[in-house]
């Protein structure tokens, strides 16, 4: 790499300008600024905060080299304050640029159903059949308060309704000697594939059927003691879980 020699006076970027929001969303928002022109310019930190915001660690949610700068996991109808600076090669850290105030799209209505099973009920050799209702058509994510047989994950096959069938998996935690399966619930959310942290259902208003079976020719022992189905995709239940 190259040194800077003798050159210990290499002036900071200068701040960002034109700090503002391109596309909103109910969990996203996307920030978009006129790009610094500096020889050494390395990359952005973009500061988040609710309430307000400062050139601090812990408002720090993101480092692009260029923008646009795309923040996701946010909460439906939240204003964020949001404030940028330019960092050089060496570290050096222009001011803060403006700082804006954007604001996620609200729900129409935040539905978050959680279906208790009475105790754990087992997923094997038999099916499983959870029924809700729900007020609103919207986009739904699905929770599950379940735990593994013996294995640390076991895999299952989802239907909702008669659209077509799901095989996906839930990983567990580690059985330790003389643990109780209740102690080894936790919430985890559905998800078809392992690039996905959480799939998403387009569900109409009314009455619905979750249907769990054993995946075919796998080992499959999934008990599940709760289920949540919400349209909130940054609702996140009590207790532990598991998030990707």
């Amino acid at each position: 790499p190259q040194g800077r020699g003798d050159d210990l006076a290499i002036a900071a970027p200068t701040a960002v300008s034109h700090l503002e929001t391109q596309e909103v969303g109910r969990h996203h928002l996307t920030l978009n600024w006129s790009p610094v022109a500096h020889a050494d310019l390395h990359h952005y930190q973009v500061y988040r905060g609710e309430g307000e915001v400062a050139v601090e660690q812990r408002y720090l949610v993101g480092s692009p080299a260029a923008p646009p700068f795309i923040d996701y996991n946010l909460r439906p109808g939240v204003t964020y304050h949001y404030t940028i600076t330019a960092v050089d090669n060496w570290g050096n850290a222009s001011d803060a640029g403006p700082t804006i105030n954007a604001a996620t799209q609200a729900l129409p209505l935040r539905v978050v159903r959680e279906i208790a099973l009475g105790g754990m009920k087992t997923v094997n050799e038999q099916a499983l059949d959870v029924k809700f209702d729900l007020p609103i058509d919207d986009t739904y994510v699905i929770w599950l308060r379940a735990a593994t047989g013996e294995t640390f994950m076991t895999y299952y096959q989802l239907q909702i309704d008669n659209q077509p069938v799901m095989s996906t998996g839930f990983l567990g935690i580690d059985r330790k000697a003389g643990q109780a399966q209740q102690e080894r619930l936790q919430w985890q959310r559905v998800f078809h594939t392992w690039r996905d942290a959480g799939t998403r259902f387009d569900l109409k208003a009314g009455a619905h059927v979750l249907h769990f079976a054993p995946w075919p020719k796998r080992n499959t022992e999934l008990l599940i003691d709760a289920v949540i189905v919400t349209n909130d995709q940054s609702h996140t239940p009590p207790g532990p879980r598991f998030l990707f």
